[in-house]
């Protein structure tokens, strides 16, 4: 009875522990919606072969940090918000992670597993894996609920793994870089009720790996772009994320151990949005 007053698909429920396991290797989210799944058949992708858009830091308004002059670009009244205080409102200043969440501006974000995508909360502090979306190189692909009718910027707060944890034991791999490229694909609707592929990468070296929690929260990664320098994303109604792992320094020199390389996203943000 509870299950079914929830009011939210069944799609939703999984198998005991998983995503909150002990155990790493089932902590992996993932999902793909058949629709916007462009790596199988049956999709309802109208560009599947679509070449991807490799961003330029100036000519894309990249930034990697809260303190990059790109962002203050984007978000020009940034003095005003607190990067670090992701669960409440700093003294003198306002959370950038409760304002902004996107479970402010549409209501049918606050459901489902990736809800915990849009609560605001940027940072761990102390939940692990209740705390963060976990994914390998293939990532995840979802649909939403809505079509984005206005935006601004897209902003993703992460960080970089291995195995942090083996037969249910800590794993205590030192705190060392790796390099990726971050493959983002925004899914727009068409009047052929088809999707259109957008997708756009953006190489990210020196990302602290299997590091403890720093001051100021420095071991995460604050990435965006404006999103008025790339193709127009009008009725976006999915978003994907994945990675191609191009170097691990701890991996290059233990290759032996084949540990696996992982992205802890913990919230995504399109301040600016509009949903109908």
């Amino acid at each position: 009875m509870l299950l079914t007053g929830c009011g939210y698909g069944l799609k939703e429920i999984y198998e005991g522990d998983v995503y909150a396991s002990i155990d790493y290797n089932r902590n992996f989210y993932r999902e793909w919606d058949d629709a916007i799944n462009y790596h199988k058949e049956g999709n309802q992708v109208d560009n599947v072969n679509q070449e991807t858009m490799v961003m330029n830091k100036d000519t894309n308004g990249v930034f990697t940090n809260f303190n990059d002059p790109n962002f203050a670009k984007v978000q020009s009244d940034v003095g005003e918000y607190s990067y670090t205080s992701d669960l409440y409102e700093p003294e003198g200043k306002k959370s950038y992670g409760q304002t902004f969440k996107l479970s402010n501006t549409e209501s049918s974000f606050r459901y489902g597993y990736i809800s915990k995508l849009f609560n605001g909360q940027m940072f761990c502090n102390g939940n692990y894996e209740l705390a963060r979306v976990q994914i390998d190189e293939g990532g995840f692909g979802a649909k939403f609920k809505k079509e984005i009718k206005e935006y601004k910027y897209l902003a993703l707060n992460f960080k970089a793994s291995l195995d942090y944890r083996r037969d249910g034991q800590n794993t205590n791999i030192p705190g060392h870089n790796s390099k990726i490229r971050l493959i983002i694909n925004f899914f727009c609707k068409t009047d052929n009720n088809s999707y259109h592929r957008v997708p756009v990468s953006y190489e990210i070296s020196d990302i602290p790996t299997n590091t403890p929690e720093a001051i100021g929260y420095s071991n995460y990664i604050f990435f965006g772009f404006d999103l008025s320098t790339i193709e127009k994303i009008d009725r976006c109604a999915g978003i994907s994320i994945e990675y191609e792992l191009i170097e691990d320094e701890y991996i290059n020199a233990h290759l032996e151990d084949n540990w696996k390389h992982c992205l802890l996203l913990y919230e995504l943000f399109l301040p600016g949005s509009t949903w109908h």
